[in-house]
């Protein structure tokens, strides 16, 4: 189909109410399909009769020509990705295939969740049955500055925040309510040491969780960590990823070389800027250095290649 553009949510949902399979699989224009990945996430479902949603395993394809390798301790289970999908994007949205069927209601996007409405159905569709992500790469997701994680950052993160603000006040209330979900909206010191909070809050609860889930959990809230922190600093507010990781007792989790940088932009702040530029550009050469070229990951890499739209790389 070619129409004029909707959006992203709406022309996702028009397409699900288009399709008569059974099986709805998900896909992004500039990314590459094994074409052992429908084969594999088939079988997944004929195995498990519960299994609502499965995603796979991925390569990321660098704009350099190189690859990073597919991630060796990815979640794979039910019991993994049902603790992951309430605090982020629990599976990689263009590998998933979805069972309608078990679904119950058709799987729609909401409008609601902007930028993040996978984050918000696999959230949902964990708790109507198994969801699972295989383990081996079954799809190539290429990184690059046009791809709209990298556009819309922003509005993605003010949209996570929401999700994860709203799982927060139904699976772990005890965490909720210190105005987390403001972060991004208004960034001062104070909405910092609020994030913190909710940080120590659910590092708190960890003792209290089903010891079969712990795991999980502690993986959770790291990523959550990372998550906050990253935003502060990619947006070059230095003084507020120092401030959160105080208040939420987390310099341990920081990169030793990127301590003593947040520290020198107490006083200044374009060492800080300048600093974590560096070490982008530093891992960035390394990348080049350290990781494969693309061909050796992903299978039939040039055949693919051929195979697409003219002006498509």
């Amino acid at each position: 189909m070619r129409r004029e553009n909707r959006g992203l949510i709406s022309t996702l949902n028009e397409a699900i109410g288009m399709a008569s399979g059974r099986y709805l699989a998900r896909m992004d224009a500039d990314d590459f399909a094994f074409a052992s990945r429908l084969g594999a996430q088939f079988d997944a479902f004929s195995e498990d009769p519960n299994l609502v949603v499965c995603g796979t395993n991925f390569v990321t394809l660098l704009p350099n020509g190189r690859a990073i390798p597919a991630d060796p301790d990815v979640q794979t289970s039910h019991r993994e990705l049902r603790i992951a999908s309430r605090f982020y994007t629990s599976l990689r949205h263009p590998t998933v295939m979805i069972d309608r069927e078990r679904a119950g209601p058709e799987p729609i996007y909401d409008k609601a969740y902007p930028h993040a409405e996978d984050f918000d159905l696999f959230r949902r569709l964990a708790e109507v049955g198994n969801i699972r992500q295989l383990p081996v790469p079954h799809l190539a997701y290429r990184l690059h500055a046009g791809s709209v994680s990298a556009r819309r950052r922003k509005q993605m993160e003010e949209t996570h925040v929401r999700i994860l603000e709203e799982s927060l006040a139904r699976h772990y209330p005890d965490a909720a309510g210190t105005g987390f979900a403001d972060v991004f909206n208004n960034g001062t010191e104070d909405s910092a040491a609020r994030s913190g909070e909710m940080v120590r809050r659910l590092v708190a609860l960890e003792r209290s969780q089903p010891q079969d889930e712990q795991a999980a959990y502690s993986k959770a809230v790291l990523t959550t960590i990372y998550f906050i922190y990253a935003s502060y600093t990619d947006a070059g507010r230095f003084d507020l990823a120092r401030r959160f990781l105080e208040a939420s007792n987390s310099w341990k989790f920081i990169r030793r070389r990127e301590r003593p940088l947040l520290a020198a932009s107490l006083q200044w702040r374009w060492p800080g800027a300048a600093g974590f530029a560096i070490l982008k550009e530093v891992d960035r050469l390394a990348a080049r250095i350290r990781y494969p070229r693309a061909g050796k990951l992903v299978p039939e890499l040039d055949n693919l290649r051929s195979l697409a739209p003219d002006g498509q790389p």
